[in-house]
């Protein structure tokens, strides 16, 4: 299948520590528990290149890297109670010229043979400062353990790294207290936020923090004047700032609801002609830990589960067990305000939202070559930030946390309507259209094309293309009783793309010696097949029946993580991997249960299951197969009646709602469009009438069985998704889009048909047009799926 598989700070941070420890916030320095940096307790590992390392002045050591090698490491054991001192301080004072540095860690002693490496997200850099990472967070420990830290030395020899002071500190402020004026300040929680305009900065700060958050005004914009508006539900701080070219005017609240959340808006009026600069994403970290006395100016963040915005997915930073935050946070920028700014600029926030070690938040997409007139009128940010005490580091706890933040953060932002559709009638369309030359290539066995108008050659057709409308037209025609000639031609020519040599069902009829397939394309053709043999297609029964033996076999030797490639001839050289793979094996293997009755493949879905926990909030690879996860679990649920199989859905939930969009691109192209609550077709790539129907598919299976006995926050956004899907698929079929958002032609220069009731595969942002991949055959059984419910 030709799939395109994608995916300044301004900050014054010592002047802010100091207005935030003297005016808002007094912040003790911490007791350090245990200080790390004596060079006499760090050792030079046989593996590690021997580095030189020497004392310098006051407390610290350098690396300096040997001749022949590019890095080199140290490494200590510590012994710490991460519960009582969760936090490792680790101060780099200075970096030779072309030198980077790295922190590792494991909770055992290091094992070439067998490593399994904890480190930042990214693991160090190039930068100096002061860098804070939550050990509970970095390798999801608690209690005691027996740390081993691995200090690096990165660049080419010569290079050198200074360290400086090393410690442990507990995740509070040791007898820190809050002192607040209580008329400058918004409460949100266990948290404050105050405005201090000798630093222009919003300053967001928690006693049990080690650190806190600062906010700029906008492009170091001079303080013009500032109140706090108080009112029943909110108090609200409103600063006015200005600079030569431009007003700007930024609203700090709190908003009611069941949970507090900051929300803050930053519009601009323009006074004379000029283009908008870039700017770093809002938030910075500000730290309260001391270093020989004095707070350090740089502060960063080592974070191994955060994440930030993925392609045109919902603008968020997801941010668990932060020491600077002192506990759980969830930023989101709701993108459906600024579609005016995305139209104005004719710019897209791809990726808008960081998630960095030095802070987070949204950075403006700018069109450097736009001059805004003077009197134009812009609403520029629009960022909701909700915090949680509490570190959330084990997975099925990121998952909880993150879909309860996610949903409160849901309910305040606006909500399109839905479009309704007569999908019957939109059926009947699809299904004469695929009778047509441009869907079907002119062989004996009628096989349908890959994409319309795609050219043919013998060799190139694919399963999953031929499976996705022959099975929905199988659903169509037992719930409406018409039958499609083609139906029984597909049936009968299915079992050319299986091989007897190998009992092997290939999603490409290749040949006899495949040397490299793809995991899903493996898995979920039999997860079709099984469903066209619930309906009563014989020869779809056989052919799972058959493939089922080798596929065990498979999933055995890679134990369950399944990689993206491999020789299935051999069932070795893997590459890459598909988390989610094992969640779709297990829906197979339920299937597979019920269908024969036979054999252990309800053993095999039990220990497939066991695998998806580990992956956390990184466990999507293909959209439709983390839903299928969902599905799979509660079925095992609804089988055993083992309530952890349950809890266990949250996973890959909260995953499959991470890669939502949660806004809608009305701009540009997609003025007349509506794509609100769509999900990638894989992580930050576009979106696909394959994944996005599907995938309600399973989830509409996993509501029906699990949505009693699920959380409220699960079950209220599985429910909007499964709202929202119809409309996000009327408009992935070209009739229904906006004229001019679809390419005529696609990516390999062959004719899209705009006419066809087929859908396209690639739905971008409303400056990309729609169509470059193509229009998906394998993708337009949609409309007799809709048609069949009520």
């Amino acid at each position: 299948m030709s799939r395109n598989r994608i995916m300044n700070s301004g900050a014054r941070f010592l002047a802010a520590i100091v207005v935030f420890a003297c005016l808002l916030i007094e912040i003790l320095t911490p007791v350090h528990a245990q200080n790390l940096g004596n060079t006499m307790m760090w050792r030079l590992p046989d593996w590690g290149g021997r580095p030189t390392m020497s004392a310098v002045q006051g407390e610290g050591f350098r690396l300096t890297l040997p001749e022949g090698r590019t890095w080199a490491a140290v490494t200590r054991i510590v012994p710490v109670n991460v519960d009582k001192t969760p936090i490792l301080a680790i101060e780099v004072k200075s970096l030779g010229q072309g030198a980077s540095w790295a922190l590792k860690m494991d909770n055992r002693p290091y094992d070439p043979q067998n490593p399994h490496d904890i480190e930042g997200n990214p693991p160090g850099g190039d930068k100096t400062g002061l860098f804070l990472a939550n050990l509970r967070e970095m390798g999801g420990w608690k209690g005691r353990q027996n740390i081993e830290l691995r200090l690096f030395v990165v660049g080419q020899p010569g290079a050198t790294v200074t360290f400086g002071h090393i410690f442990l500190a507990s995740s509070t402020n040791n007898g820190g207290t809050a002192k607040i004026k209580e008329n400058e300040v918004l409460r949100v929680g266990d948290w404050s936020c105050g405005f201090s305009a000798s630093t222009s900065q919003f300053i967001i700060g928690n006693a049990q923090a080690n650190g806190g958050i600062s906010i700029s005004m906008p492009y170091e914009s001079s303080i013009q004047s500032y109140s706090l508006k108080k009112e029943s539900k909110a108090n609200t701080i409103i600063v006015n700032s200005s600079k030569d070219w431009a007003d700007f005017q930024t609203r700090m609240t709190v908003t009611p609801g069941r949970t507090p959340i900051l929300h803050w808006t930053v519009s601009a009026d323009w006074k004379q002609p000029h283009a908008l600069p870039s700017e770093g994403p809002e938030c910075h970290y500000m730290a309260s830990l001391s270093v020989n006395g004095e707070a350090n100016a740089q502060s960063y963040l080592l974070s191994a589960h955060q994440f930030g915005q993925a392609g045109y997915e919902t603008g968020e930073a997801f941010l668990p067990a932060n020491p600077f935050i002192g506990g759980t946070a969830l930023y989101v920028e709701n993108y459906l305000a600024l579609d005016p700014y995305f139209e104005t600029a004719h710019v897209s926030p791809d990726a808008a939202v960081k998630a960095e070690m030095s802070g987070f938040g949204y950075r403006i997409p700018v069109n450097s070559q736009l001059k805004f007139p003077a009197g134009t009128h812009l609403l520029l940010a629009d960022s909701y930030l909700i915090l949680q005490p509490g570190d959330s580091v084990q997975p099925l706890e990121l998952s909880e946390r993150y879909l309860s933040m996610i949903t409160a953060i849901y309910h305040e932002l606006p909500h399109p309507p839905t479009v309704q559709t007569d999908w019957n009638d939109v059926a009947q369309k699809t299904l004469h259209d695929l009778t047509l030359p441009a869907c079907v290539a002119n062989t004996e066995k009628s096989y349908f094309r890959n994409y319309v108008n795609e050219p043919w050659d013998s060799g190139v057709e694919e399963l999953m293309t031929q499976l996705d409308p022959f099975v929905a037209t199988l659903r169509y025609e037992r719930k409406k009783g018409d039958q499609a000639p083609w139906v029984g031609q597909v049936a009968h020519d299915l079992g050319f793309f299986y091989l007897p040599s190998l009992h092997w069902l290939s999603d490409w009829n290749m040949g006899d010696q495949p040397t490299k397939a793809d995991s899903w394309y493996l898995i979920f053709p039999l997860i079709q097949l099984s469903c066209a043999a619930i309906l009563g297609n014989r020869q779809a029964e056989d052919l799972v029946r058959e493939s089922l033996p080798y596929l065990i076999t498979y999933a055995h030797v890679c134990d369950y993580q399944f990689p993206v490639f491999y020789n299935p001839r051999t069932m070795g050289s893997h590459e890459y991997s598909e988390p989610d793979c094992t969640g779709a094996y297990a829906y197979l293997m339920l299937q597979a249960d019920k269908l024969f009755k036979e054999g252990s493949y309800l053993n095999e879905a039990k220990a497939a299951l066991k695998h998806i926990a580990p992956y956390g909030m990184n466990y999507s690879y293909e959209m439709h197969l983390t839903a299928l996860s969902a599905a799979a679990c509660a079925r095992m649920w609804q089988i055993t009646g083992d309530e952890s199989y349950l809890k266990l859905s949250l996973i890959p939930v909260a995953n499959f709602i991470r890669h939502c969009w949660l806004w809608d691109a009305s701009y540009g192209y997609h003025k007349k469009n509506s794509y609100f609550f769509a999900v990638s077709a894989m992580p930050g790539a576009y979106i696909a009438a394959f994944e996005e129907y599907q995938s309600m598919m399973a989830l509409e299976e996993y509501e029906r069985i699990a949505s009693a006995h699920i959380p409220s926050d699960a079950r209220e956004m599985v429910s909007e998704f499964l709202k929202y899907a119809p409309t996000v698929l009327r408009f992935t079929l070209p009739p229904f889009m906006a004229k001019g958002s679809v390419t005529a032609m696609n990516g390999r220069n062959h004719p899209n048909d705009l006419s066809l009731y087929i859908p396209v595969e690639d739905v971008n942002d409303g400056w990309t047009l729609s169509g470059g991949v193509g229009q998906e055959i394998y993708g337009c059984g949609f409309p007799m799926v809709l048609a069949t419910q009520k």
